[in-house]
């Protein structure tokens, strides 16, 4: 029996977290504030299912402090999304850049993983991390360059729900070995968005579970293997990255 996992969500409402836990969906929880720091860590009392990475997210950069999550981010096992984007938000790149480093720093100094955020910055992300030695998971990397200098810093990426239509993701899925791939929801509202630009209506079996399976499809059919087989092999990378046990 294939096992799903989500390799980077946010949370989203009670009907999202309810079926992750009917159907045992190992999830990765990211919290950017303390008050979704606070929630995670109900739930990961609740369920052995959640898995937590905090950060401070580069969109919340100028409204929040490092301080203020630092208790969360002093006790974590992986730091996270964190990074850089000059597309989603206009906070200014040098306060990003500061922040992101901060982090990056005390990632290295307690030697665990990172999960990043690159839009609209994959140069500049990579070139702050490319002097760290600690693993790094590319978070639903959808840039046409840079591509090969995160693969040869042996990168894991999480790969997105629109797998099935975006050229640029399904080339993230051809270029990267299977052994550095995980597939991703990024959470509810996520998912809504990605069915929205491809022009989906909201179907009445959309499910968490459903997205995660499709994109283990499409992964599946690109690198020509069995859903089961890919499906098994993502788990695995998921608990290899995240300090699981298998």
């Amino acid at each position: 029996m294939v096992l799903l996992c989500d390799g980077h969500a946010h949370l989203c409402n009670l009907e999202e977290i309810e079926e992750r836990k009917n159907k045992y969906i190992k999830t990765a929880l990211s919290g950017t504030t303390k008050e979704e720091c606070e929630r995670i860590e109900v739930l990961k009392k609740e369920s052995s299912l959640f898995i937590s990475t905090y950060g401070l997210h580069p969109w919340n950069s100028q409204k929040l402090s490092l301080d203020e999550l630092m208790p969360y981010l002093e006790k974590v096992s992986v730091i996270g999304e964190i990074g850089m984007d000059s597309v989603w938000c206009d906070v200014p790149l040098s306060l990003q850049r500061e922040i992101f480093v901060a982090q990056l720093e005390l990632a290295r100094k307690r030697n665990i993983p990172v999960v990043l955020h690159t839009k609209g910055q994959e140069k500049e992300v990579f070139s702050c991390i490319k002097s760290y030695s600690i693993p790094f998971l590319v978070h639903w990397y959808s840039c046409d360059n840079y591509l090969e200098q995160y693969k040869k810093k042996d990168c894991y990426f999480t790969i997105g729900s629109d797998v099935g239509w975006n050229t640029t993701v399904q080339n993230v899925v051809k270029t990267i070995d299977i052994k550095r791939l995980l597939v991703e929801t990024d959470g509810w509202d996520a998912l809504l968005w990605a069915a929205k630009e491809r022009g989906q209506s909201q179907e009445n079996d959309f499910s968490i579970a459903k997205a995660l399976s499709n994109s283990i499809a499409y992964i599946a059919k690109i690198k020509g293997m069995t859903w089961e087989k890919t499906g098994e092999q993502i788990f695995y990378n998921f608990c290899q990255f995240y300090g699981e046990k298998v």
